[in-house]
């Protein structure tokens, strides 16, 4: 019973760490995209900046503002995007933290029981040699009974041999 229950607590334990594993590389495929989406605002920042320095007059204006506008857009886009991800982040990291816990507290009960077996095994193997002696020192009073009824046998029919005398 405690093996069985020892075993699914393994089970349980391998379940979580598949668990936690595939929860860490969740995490850095996220990480690896707020990385990219981060250098691509880098990059639309830069564009925008050297956008505003170029233009020096009216002569360029619409079609600037066009595209500066196009590029604020897409930088809040990815700013979004980029506060979504990082929000998945900390919901998974916080997801981690409790598997980790579980995973701690099922690795201390299986810890625990493997303990309560190695007591219990140790209990069973002195009852059993207790039995045992219990059990030789049954045999040896049946020996002494059976040597006590020939014994017994052996008086009787003397007396009777006696007794006919």
């Amino acid at each position: 019973m405690l093996q069985k229950k020892l075993d699914d607590l393994i089970n349980e334990l391998k379940e979580k760490e598949n668990d936690v594993t595939a929860v860490e590389r969740n995490i850095k495929e996220r990480l690896l995209r707020i990385q990219q989406k981060t250098l691509e605002v880098d990059r639309l920042n830069r564009m925008c900046a050297n956008l505003k320095n170029r233009g020096d007059g009216d002569e360029s204006v619409g079609p600037q503002e066009h595209l500066r506008d196009n590029i604020k857009k897409q930088i809040k886009e990815v700013d979004d995007e980029t506060t979504n991800v990082q929000k998945d982040w900390i919901t998974n990291q916080i997801e981690l933290i409790k598997r980790q816990e579980e995973k701690s507290k099922v690795e201390r009960k299986a810890d625990d029981l493997r303990t309560q077996k190695s007591i219990l095994d140790q209990k069973k193997i002195r009852i059993n040699s207790e039995v045992e002696g219990h059990n030789k020192a049954i045999r040896e009073l049946e020996v002494a009974k059976k040597n006590q009824v020939f014994e017994m046998n052996k008086l009787n029919d003397l007396i009777y041999q006696n007794n006919e005398k």
